[in-house]
């Protein structure tokens, strides 16, 4: 398992579309970022969104 990292950039990202979007960013960003930080292939990462 890789550890997530929360660069500068990426927290201003989020603050900014949490302002719009926070509920489908929960819901639906934290879960990939999990999936990829755990090493599961894209293609199961994206499988899994459809």
């Amino acid at each position: 398992m890789r550890r997530i990292e929360r660069t500068g950039q990426f927290k201003r990202d989020y603050k900014r579309e949490a302002k719009r979007h926070r509920a489908m960013l929960d819901m639906e960003l934290m879960p990939i970022v999990k999936a990829l930080a755990d090493d599961l292939p894209w293609s199961l990462v994206t499988a899994t969104m459809h």
